[in-house]
């Protein structure tokens, strides 16, 4: 790269934010301004996903309507409940609980912030109070300037500045107003539904993990397990072992999403994400669980633990927590 595309690259912060939004690939939804757009999935797409699909020890009948191969697969890869559980966080008060450490590359923290933010709801329209925070003396620059990205990102995803009013039965189609918003959407797409192509600037659809450029990478598969006191079925879309060691031709190295066995609903998804190359690196792994509090679905916990490095900039290495609990209309 000639040194004057290579300082142009160091400066596009449209490339530092994309990159940076990798910390909230499952966290993108609850501020959005759109929603995630709709889009047909082919039916042939799914039985050439069926047909690479390995089972265990479960039984998948041909003849039953739900669990055979195809309809399983169609059920993965259009399942909207994920989305939805997010989604229902601006319709309902909670509890907001975070513990968010930077660390250095030996591991030790050097700037934490441990907060509590309530979510009331009047009508349909929210506003978040702050009960009880804590912090390093550092994590802020001055005048509370976030140091860090992810912090910034945080904000953006989850606290609400002011009252923000909303309507459940209208969503907003109105178009992205910035690139920044507009990969957002990207990634809305790539979280909630993975079987749909999506291409984010510089990674090209890397992403695309059910592509037929992406297939030969994937192992996929479906098991069944203990979960929480019942059983649940788990696709797994895991980096084939010859391909492991190789870190510029995927990012996802393993996806799983684990579905309640009695209704099909998402209780949880984990993602593991690595890509390195001379300019830019990050690897991550996310975690996240819903929960049903009166029939409806929500998120319950979100676990990230991840570094990234771009060329000019110092890494960020930071783990977090964030827990939802109190629910109520």
């Amino acid at each position: 790269m000639r040194k004057g595309n290579l300082l142009k690259f160091c400066k596009n912060k449209v490339f530092f934010k994309n990159l940076g939004l990798f910390y909230c690939l499952i966290l993108c939804t609850t501020q959005g301004k759109s929603q995630t757009p709709k889009a047909e999935i082919d039916s042939s797409f799914w039985k050439e996903i069926s047909a690479l699909v390995l089972l265990d020890s479960i039984t998948i009948k041909p003849e039953d309507p739900i669990l055979n191969i195809d309809s399983f697969v169609q059920l993965v890869l259009s399942d909207e409940s994920f989305y939805d559980a997010f989604k229902n966080l601006r319709f309902y008060g909670h509890q907001f609980d975070q513990k968010i450490e930077f660390k250095d590359k030996r591991n030790k923290v050097l700037n934490y912030y441990k907060g509590i933010h309530i979510q009331q709801m009047n009508d349909s329209c929210r506003h978040m109070n702050v009960i009880s925070k804590e912090h390093s003396k550092n994590y802020y620059r001055r005048k509370n300037q976030y140091r860090y990205l992810t912090s910034k990102i945080i904000d953006r995803v989850f606290y609400t500045k002011d009252t923000i009013c909303v309507n459940q039965t209208i969503e907003s189609i109105s178009p992205p107003d910035s690139k920044f918003e507009e990969n957002i959407e990207k990634l809305k797409i790539l979280v909630f539904k993975p079987g749909h192509d999506v291409k984010v600037p510089l990674l090209g659809t890397k992403l695309s993990i059910f592509s037929k450029e992406m297939r030969k990478y994937y192992n996929y598969s479906v098991s069944q397990i203990p979960y929480n006191g019942n059983f649940s079925y788990i696709f797994d879309v895991e980096l084939k072992p010859e391909f492991t060691n190789n870190n510029t031709k995927t990012v996802i190295r393993q996806m799983s999403t684990y579905f309640d066995a009695n209704n099909f609903r998402i209780l949880a998804r984990e993602y593991q994400l690595e890509y390195r190359t001379g300019f830019y690196s990050f690897d991550i792994d996310i975690d996240v669980n819903l929960t049903k509090w009166n029939e409806t679905y929500l998120p319950e916990s979100v676990r990230y633990s991840g570094f990234w490095k771009l060329i000019g900039r110092k890494a960020e290495r930071c783990d977090f927590i964030f827990k939802f609990s109190n629910f109520n209309s």
